[in-house]
């Protein structure tokens, strides 16, 4: 058998059963993280004309988009629901490590979607999508922790590797046999893509790749269940996955510890912003309350990090033309200048007139980016020079979030729940609270009805 059959008839195989506790409670956890990201992009610059495009499409009935309510395809709804979930780049993100090899991430914006929506679609249950779900996110792990290079070529992985787990969880959901998973797998192949020339440029449609992941995998296993063919060999053939798109693969990478251990995104945000940016900001927010600085009275920000992050988006200069709300999230000048003039990092803060404040302005021209300090990837130092003289600096090694290193505690995971919804302004505390609930004992449910009820529109 190739490795591709491997992987299909793995995931075809495995039953809900056959996860342990904490494998179970670890994809909740994502999915929790997802949805309130969802519900907090709602209204954000991008996804709110996707909604309105995906609106006036209609068509059949299928699938709830939540915080709206609207029922369209699936494949729609799921191109809406990533492009909401990634909108804030408030969702959990950060593949983890196999064998040294680095994952790149926000499969989840994809993943939830989708395992949503075709639960939904199909009348299933709780454990139905749970198990869809991590053996999706498991497969993309594996796919993109193998592939080495795709961040230099300028594809970017975290629109790329998801396709695989659309399909795969869409596939598991509808019961496709071995060949017509394969062939949702293939068909995925063929409409590959995702530059990181949006994230480069500040735009709008860096939000939209989870969302196309996520309405490739649908309408891939849509075509596949109905006998459309694609290559089996999607992954190590002549001109598959691995040779397109990555300088070199470690091919022992995607079937290791197969079956006992599920991997997924594992950095859970403390902070609407890009991930690159937590250690700094971290830090700058850790000072600003220490010493309760006066932004006012500041001369000179320092920020000393490492070299791998030299020529990248993070810190490029800020400049918020075409989406504002883009580049201040992505932007390490623009979440440095906003702590320090708002002692506080908010989704409020990224809005139009926050991030085009004349003070950030002025604050930004007082930050100096030193990208070459040796160490870890994320290490951030921050020195905060006053204009009286007197100085302040911290350091962060590792920011808050990660699963494995520095988790989020349980009620940090609910407190960034309610935040979301409640910036959605569609969904009031009292059905945020039955959600979160349903969510917690989503394996007990017979079907997702009661719990798209609790998010729809109060």
């Amino acid at each position: 058998m190739t490795i591709e059959k491997d992987l299909v008839s793995h995931i075809l195989e495995t039953s809900f059963n056959d996860f342990d506790a904490a494998t179970v409670s670890y994809a909740k956890i994502r999915i929790i993280d997802t949805i309130g990201a969802m519900l907090g992009g709602l209204h954000s610059k991008g996804a709110d004309m996707m909604l309105d495009m995906v609106k006036e499409w209609g068509g059949k009935k299928e699938s709830t988009i939540l915080g709206i309510g609207d029922k369209v395809p699936a494949a729609s709804a799921v191109l809406a629901m990533g492009v909401m979930a990634r909108s804030n780049d408030f969702e959990v993100a950060g593949g983890p490590d196999i064998n040294g090899a680095k994952s790149p991430g926000h499969y989840s914006a994809t993943s939830v979607p989708t395992a949503l929506a075709v639960t939904e679609k199909l009348g299933l249950s709780g454990r139905d999508l749970i198990t869809a779900l991590i053996l999706g996110d498991d497969l993309a792990v594996r796919i993109g922790a193998a592939g080495a290079g795709p961040w230099d070529l300028g594809w970017d992985p975290a629109a790329t590797c998801p396709r695989f787990a659309a399909a795969a969880i869409a596939g598991k959901l509808m019961g496709l046999d071995q060949d017509r998973m394969l062939n949702a797998l293939g068909i995925v192949l063929t409409q590959i893509s995702g530059t990181m020339l949006p994230t480069m440029e500040y735009t709008h449609s860096f939000k939209i790749s989870q969302g196309l992941a996520a309405w490739n995998g649908v309408i891939s296993t849509d075509l596949a269940g109905r006998g459309f063919t694609g290559p089996f060999d999607f992954l190590f053939g002549k001109f598959g996955y691995y040779q397109q798109y990555c300088r070199e693969v470690r091919k022992e990478v995607i079937t290791t510890d197969l079956g006992t251990k599920y991997y997924g995104d594992e950095e859970f945000k403390l902070f609407p912003c890009c991930r690159g940016n937590h250690s700094s900001v971290e830090t700058t927010l850790r000072l600003v309350r220490q010493h309760n600085i006066d932004s006012a009275m500041v001369k000179e920000i320092q920020v000393d990090i490492a070299p791998s992050w030299k020529g990248s988006f993070l810190i490029q200069p800020f400049k918020p033309d075409q989406s504002p709300q883009a580049a201040a999230i992505l932007n390490l000048y623009y979440n440095i200048a906003n702590i320090i003039l708002r002692k506080d990092i908010k989704l409020e803060h990224y809005t139009e007139e926050a991030v085009t404040d004349p003070r950030i302005t002025e604050l930004i021209q007082k930050i100096k980016i030193n990208p070459t300090v040796a160490g870890k990837r994320m290490f951030s130092r921050i020195i905060i020079r006053m204009e009286c003289g007197g100085e302040f600096s911290d350091s962060t090694e590792v920011p808050r979030g990660d699963y494995r290193v520095a988790p989020l505690t349980p009620e940090e995971i609910t407190s960034k729940f309610f935040t979301n919804t409640a910036f959605s302004g569609a969904i009031s505390r009292k059905k945020s609270e039955k959600a979160l609930n349903l969510l917690e004992h989503l394996e007990d449910q017979d079907t997702v009805t009661e719990l798209i009820r609790a998010l729809k529109p109060s």
